[in-house]
C-alpha cells in the first residue's frame, strides 16, 4: 500500500484529504507544519508528499527545495496544493522540483487524477475506486445472493462471499443501495476476476465490471462517491 504523507496547518482540509486518500486505499500521516513535516518524511519514507504552498514562516517550495537536496528524500514527489492557482506561483513550484500542483478546494476525482498521475501503477486506474461498503443484490443464474461492496467504483465493485456461482464472464443483475433506505440502484455487471479467501477466516474477493449503466444511475453513483468522503 503507498505511503502519503500530508503537509498542511488547516486541520478541516488535512482531515479532508485524509479521508479520500484513504478511501481510495492508500495509507497516511499528517504534520502541521514545515519542521514537522520534514521529520515525518525523514522517519515516514513516503511514496508521495502532498503539500500546503503557504505556511507562517516557509513555503511549500521551501520544503521540496529541502527534500531534493538530501538523497534520502530525493525522489519523492512532492504535490504542492494551495488556494493561489495563478501561473507564476505553479511555474515557481516547477521550478523548485515540485512533480504537480493542485488548486484548493478539490474534489475527490482531481485527488484521484493526481494520485494516479504521480504514483508508480502496473496500470493506470482511469476510474475511481473507493473502500465503501454497501449492500448489494447479486443475482446469477437464477440465484440471488446479498452481500456487501469491499470496494465501489465508477466502473465496478469488488464483493466478498462464499458463494459458488461466481465464475470470470458470469454475467449479473445488481441492485445496489446507497442510502440506508430508499430504491437500490439498478445495474448489469460481469465477473472478470474472482480470488481465493487470503485465510481461514475470510472469503473469496469477486471482481464485477458495470456492463449496463443509466447516464441516470451513473450520474447519481459519480455524485455519491464524491460526497461520501466530503
Amino acid at each position: 500500500m503507498s505511503k502519503i504523507a500530508i503537509i498542511d496547518s488547516a486541520e478541516t482540509f488535512s482531515r479532508y484529504l485524509g479521508r479520500v486518500i484513504s478511501a481510495l486505499g492508500y495509507e497516511t500521516e499528517h504534520a502541521p507544519d514545515i519542521e514537522a513535516g520534514f521529520a515525518l518524511i525523514k522517519a515516514y519514507q513516503p511514496d508521495l508528499v502532498i503539500s500546503e504552498m503557504y505556511f507562517p514562516n516557509h513555503s511549500g517550495l521551501d520544503l521540496c527545495e529541502k527534500l531534493k537536496k538530501d538523497h534520502c528524500t530525493a525522489d519523492i514527489p512532492i504535490i504542492i496544493v494551495s488556494t493561489d492557482g495563478t501561473s507564476g506561483k505553479i511555474r515557481q513550484a516547477v521550478q523548485a522540483g515540485c512533480a504537480d500542483y493542485l488548486t484548493k478546494p478539490m474534489t475527490v476525482g482531481e485527488v484521484h487524477q493526481m494520485l494516479q498521475r504521480n504514483l508508480p501503477f502496473a496500470a493506470k486506474r482511469r476510474a475511481i475506486r473507493l473502500n465503501i461498503s454497501k449492500d448489494v443484490v447479486l443475482v446469477a443464474g437464477g440465484r440471488r445472493i446479498e452481500t456487501r461492496t469491499a470496494t465501489l467504483g465508477e466502473g465496478g465493485m469488488l464483493v466478498r462471499t462464499d458463494s459458488d456461482v461466481f465464475h470470470i464472464g458470469v454475467p449479473l443483475d445488481i441492485a445496489l443501495w446507497l442510502g440506508p433506505s430508499g430504491e437500490p440502484l439498478m445495474l448489469s455487471g460481469e465477473v472478470i476476476y474472482v480470488s481465493e479467501p487470503a485465510g481461514p477466516l475470510s472469503q473469496r474477493g469477486v471482481g464485477i465490471k458495470f456492463t449496463t449503466i443509466s447516464r441516470e444511475v451513473a450520474d447519481q453513483l459519480a455524485q455519491y462517491m464524491e460526497q461520501a468522503v466530503s
